[in-house]
């Protein structure tokens, strides 16, 4: 079994990289070469390449850095991001009831340093595309990476269940402890029934009827892509969480240039009013972005607009559609199943006080779970 781990310099020397090469891989080596914070404001960590049998994945190497994304930060995602949760589900809590759990359990995290970390196929988006590795691979994988970063955990993300039943087995059987992530929305535009919902045939007649047209390649695209920051930040950063990733002007002119993830864009007289993003791989299409103009009037439905336009999308590939967390009852009165990721920890080979915190984090999921 072949494994390499290649930095910036080591993988511009790859020969295959010169020629033509798919849209994950030109993405990835935009990434390696110039850094994720240079596309994700708050994604401060380094950023190798493995390869495993001439397959290449990202690994993103963190180390507790102050106001980090969740996506490469165990601890804004477990706890400040968690909190943040919890303050809003619980309006009529005392926000200081709040703050003596969440700054003991924050001591005790930063105490273990559970931000060293060793992300595996993490490309530092909200839902990672499937790593496809087998049982075996993981088990040399696993071998190898506490080799050379003895001190830090290894961690796969957005290990899902449903869509990838032998991943979750294959960390299981590999004694990667499995831990609740969050849950998020399953649409299986394979099985007829989800058309029996009667929000779906609404919502598909509404983008039927919109006069809003649909920008479906990137030159299209491209010219609005300030007003694409914009908007997104208002919705993932000003009205959820700036732990969000803050993706900026250069990621999008990245994704669009290479292809990794397609877009779609709501336009109307010249102005992009709402975007959705998505990747496919197989049987299944992974929405990655949903933004839309929250001062357009309501009347105009474009967060029902951008949702119609992905279920239509997969539609047409008969495909498995991850509708990402949030808006929960909205989803499900659209067909689609709650499903709960996991983050898979192998921290076998760290000394107890190291491995204290996974456990802590485990126990607080799991009866994270319990809550209405």
């Amino acid at each position: 079994m072949s494994i390499e781990v290649l930095d910036a310099v080591k993988l511009a020397g790859l020969p295959h990289l010169d020629g033509p090469v798919g849209p994950a891989v030109r993405f990835l080596t935009s990434l390696v070469k110039n850094g994720a914070v240079s596309y994700i404001d708050n994604a401060n960590v380094g950023i190798e390449v493995l390869i495993i049998d001439g397959k290449l994945l990202p690994l993103v190497i963190s180390e507790r850095v102050e106001g980090n994304s969740n996506v490469c930060s165990a601890y804004a995602h477990y706890i400040e991001y968690a909190f943040h949760e919890l303050a809003g589900r619980y309006r009529r809590v005392p926000i200081g009831m709040l703050k003596a759990p969440r700054s003991l359990l924050g001591a005790l995290l930063r105490r273990g340093t559970i931000d060293r970390i060793v992300f595996v196929n993490n490309w530092l988006l909200t839902t990672n595309p499937r790593h496809k590795l087998s049982s075996a691979q993981i088990a040399a994988l696993t071998a190898y990476l506490t080799r050379r970063y003895p001190d830090s955990a290894i961690v796969f993300r957005s290990v899902n269940p449903l869509t990838d039943r032998p991943g979750l087995d294959a960390m299981r059987t590999n004694g990667y402890r499995l831990i609740p992530s969050r849950r998020v929305f399953i649409l299986d535009t394979r099985d007829q029934r989800y058309l029996e919902h009667r929000d779906v045939h609404r919502d598909l007649r509404m983008l039927r009827k919109s006069y809003y047209s649909i920008a479906d390649i990137p030159e299209a695209i491209t010219p609005h892509i300030n007003r694409m920051v914009a908007l997104y930040r208002d919705l993932y950063l000003g009205k959820y969480s700036p732990l969000n990733p803050q993706y900026n002007a250069d990621y999008f002119a990245l994704t669009l240039k290479e292809g990794f993830i397609t877009y779609r864009a709501f336009m109307e007289d010249g102005r992009l009013d709402a975007f959705v993003s998505y990747f496919v791989e197989d049987e299944l299409m992974t929405s990655s972005l949903v933004a839309h103009d929250r001062n357009r009037p309501r009347k105009l439905a474009l967060y029902r607009l951008t949702f119609a336009l992905l279920i239509e999308e997969a539609a047409k590939r008969k495909v498995l559609l991850n509708m990402s967390a949030g808006a929960g009852d909205f989803k499900l009165f659209r067909g689609a199943q709650l499903v709960q990721e996991c983050d898979a920890v192998y921290d076998r080979h760290l000394p107890v006080a190291r491995r204290l915190p996974w456990v802590t984090v485990n126990l607080m999921t799991q009866l994270g779970r319990l809550l209405p």
